[in-house]
């Protein structure tokens, strides 16, 4: 087996900590004493928040985007898996996701506080992180994740040929451009 890919097909240069990203802004405006003032900060820092979730539940999807189109694929040696080996325990790996899905509750929350204005994320958002969240934790963080045969898939919806190339043409495309919430556009093709 003298094959390879990718485990990232080239995701993780467009992407940083959500949960880092979302502190440091909560932090920022929450170091405010006067409600107003907190306000205006919110409201400064709302496009940042909702572009960096959308980035996040777009990255999550890309992942299993991936994990469909390698699925397909002859068995190869995936390369670049850094978790390979290692012990991790669950609530490391699936923190980010558990920080996600609970921002998902939170910032409807925090916008109609702060902000008076009624916002649900998209539906689709929560059932995006969910499958992710259940495709990291069949795959056990991916640390005995070697080859593209050993990646287990949640439930998802078949894909057809079509859809395949579709999905390895968008990610080739997002790869180059680092338009990452594109991939939002394929979540029908797995995701009910």
């Amino acid at each position: 087996m003298a094959e390879t890919i990718k485990f990232d097909p080239g995701f993780n240069q467009y992407i940083q900590s959500f949960s880092v990203n979302i502190g440091y802004i909560y932090n920022e405006f929450k170091r405010f004493k006067n409600f107003s003032q907190k306000q205006f900060q919110f409201q400064r820092f709302y496009a940042t928040i909702r572009t960096i979730l959308e980035k996040q539940i777009a990255f999550s999807l890309g992942c299993m985007l991936w994990a469909v189109y390698i699925k397909a694929q002859p068995t190869a040696e995936l390369e670049g898996n850094h978790n390979t080996g290692t012990e991790i325990p669950q609530e490391e790996y699936c923190s980010e996701t558990d920080f996600t899905i609970n921002y998902l509750n939170q910032l409807p929350k925090d916008t109609e506080y702060y902000l008076h204005l009624a916002y649900q994320p998209p539906e689709s958002y929560s059932k995006i992180m969910n499958k992710y969240k259940e495709f990291i934790v069949l795959n056990n963080g991916f640390v005995n994740t070697k080859t593209n045969d050993d990646v287990k898939l949640p439930e998802l919806k078949s894909v057809s040929d079509e859809d395949l190339k579709k999905i390895k043409e968008t990610i080739d495309e997002v790869v180059l451009s680092g338009d990452i919430p594109k991939l939002l556009e394929l979540a029908d093709l797995i995701i009910d």
